[in-house]
């Protein structure tokens, strides 16, 4: 039995987002088993909780937030072994799935070239690596909110019976209470998601549109004012508004950053980015096209608004949106090299076989590896870049090559002291205090001395906790990281100052990125 032009153009396309997805893997490979960091840390902990207990527990405390990370980081650390790179493989495996789902759902509804370099894009972004090496659920979000998009939008095809529209609208609605689960920044993407489709609806029944708002102009104006002061009143008396304008300490800088998005992205994608409201207008211009390229620039767009007047900001935090960016950019490519290959691009003479065939690609090809985001994506591939320059998060205190010297001086100290007190529990299995101003925040009082109720230790951030601490009887080891020293939303310079008047410095013998103290016990009072 043969098999018909439909299955045979899904059979290729299936295997086009299975070759492209393995390019992540591929990027990934040498970058992978990077220094751990703090978030990682509270799902690796509380995986091996779940595997020891049953429960996601962290020494004295639990943590539950992002539960379904911490259960596949558990499996995999079973399966695998406990190691960091293990627990980062739910996070690789859903950017793998990310890159395939957006190949497959582009390529159906535009064209396999379109979906084949909506998946490059994505790949190329180097966001997605930094967040499919990272043992957190930004990939895992991002996963489900791309098949949230992609049902929204199929609900507002008009070819669909009433049935499939149904169907595709209750599966975009199941699909946010995992999200939120995941993310609370789950709201933001439905409301993205609702607005393309508005936009999309608006465009197909323009000229109705058009007559009603001419027609009836007050009666509209009052309608939208009327949705906008009832959106506005159900944020503020929700509550939504406070948890979005609030932000950690260690955020605040960034909080009155409006354009903070808009430099971050262009630094990360100094040639795709500035080439965004071309790519959008250069698929709107095609009517096959402009539903889906106006769908996910406008859920782009509202995103990056949301997102920008938020107090807490990060590039990870609005990574479940930058697969709209790429369906943009995959959309807008396909339509330029399609039109070289048909001609539409005129080449003359004898050139123009070479220039439709072999010219035209050749130079967008090489535009893109001269590229900064092709260089970096061809330097990680050959495992030239390493990950302190590679990621985001690169630069963090490898607590490993001290660990000989943490440990001897762990021996004779009462109490540990530190800054960072997921790896102090994952290199050293214990801490007392965490010396951080911005976890004072986090704890159950919010004050000095407040319990963190993720692990159940005491976190203290200022020079009079710490010398509370020190005047007890018992001896301490301080561990605290160079960079968070100084800062106001980490270790305060006087309570550095207090440490180093009270205590010896111990000497590493390697560059780790620490400074420890060995604090003797306080002589008795005669």
């Amino acid at each position: 039995m043969s098999l018909g032009p439909r299955a045979t153009r899904l059979g290729g396309l299936l295997l086009a987002g299975a070759v492209v997805a393995a390019l992540l893997p591929v990027l990934a490979r040498g970058v992978i088993d990077h220094v751990v960091i703090y978030d990682e840390l509270l799902h690796i902990l509380a995986a091996r909780g779940l595997l020891d207990t049953g429960l996601p527990a962290i020494a004295g405390g639990m943590y539950d937030r992002g539960e379904l990370y911490t259960r596949l980081a558990a499996v995999a650390m079973a399966q695998v072994g406990d190691t960091p790179v293990a627990a980062r493989l739910p996070a690789l495996v859903a950017g793998v799935l990310l890159v395939f789902l957006l190949v497959l759902w582009v390529g159906r509804k535009v064209g396999m070239l379109a979906g084949v370099s909506a998946g490059l894009f994505l790949c190329l972004v180097p966001g997605t690596v930094d967040v499919a090496v990272f043992a957190r659920f930004y990939t895992l979000h991002a996963l489900v909110m791309l098949v949230m998009f992609a049902a929204a939008f199929e609900a507002s095809l008009p070819d669909q019976t009433g049935t499939v529209r149904l169907g595709w609208a209750l599966l975009a609605l199941a699909l946010l209470p995992i999200g939120w689960h995941l993310q609370e920044t789950t709201l933001v993407a439905a409301v993205a998601a609702m607005a393309g489709v508005l936009v999309v609806l608006a465009m197909r029944h323009w000229a109705s549109v058009r007559l009603v708002v001419r027609s009836h102009p007050i009666a509209v104006s009052l309608m939208v004012l009327g949705l906008a002061g009832a959106g506005l009143l159900v944020v503020t008396s929700g509550g939504f508004w406070d948890k979005l304008a609030w932000a950690p300490l260690w955020a605040a800088g960034r909080a009155g950053r409006y354009h903070y998005y808009l430099e971050a992205f262009a630094r990360e994608l100094p040639l795709l980015w500035p080439l965004l409201p071309v790519a959008v207008l250069i698929g709107v211009g095609d009517a096959r096209t402009r539903s889906i390229v106006c769908f996910c620039a406008t859920a782009l767009l509202v995103s990056l608004l949301i997102h920008s007047v938020a107090g807490s900001k990060a590039m990870r935090y609005i990574y479940y949106v930058v697969p709209m960016a790429c369906v943009v950019w995959g959309v807008a490519a396909a339509q330029l090299l399609g039109r070289a290959w048909t001609g539409s691009l005129q080449f003359r003479g004898d050139s123009a076989r070479w220039g439709h065939w072999v010219v035209a690609p050749a130079l967008a090809l090489l535009t893109l590896v001269l590229s900064q985001e092709g260089m970096r994506a061809l330097r990680l591939a050959s495992g030239r870049l390493e990950s302190a320059v590679a990621l985001g998060y690169g630069a963090e205190a490898d607590w490993g090559p001290a660990m000989g010297s943490l440990h001897r001086a762990l021996h004779g100290a009462d109490i540990v002291i530190t800054s960072n007190a997921m790896k102090a529990l994952f290199y050293l299995g214990r801490y007392d205090y965490e010396l951080n101003v911005s976890i004072v925040e986090e704890t159950d009082t919010h004050q000095e001395f407040g319990v963190d109720p993720r692990t159940g230790g005491r976190a203290i951030g200022s020079a009079e906790s710490v010398e509370r601490v020190l005047l007890t009887r018992a001896s301490a080891l301080v561990v605290l990281e160079e960079e968070k020293i100084g800062k106001a939303s980490g270790v305060p310079a006087d309570a550095v100052a207090l440490i180093e008047s009270r205590c010896r410095a111990q000497d590493l013998g390697a560059t780790s990125g620490l400074r420890v103290w060995l604090c003797p016990r306080p002589a008795a009072a005669p």
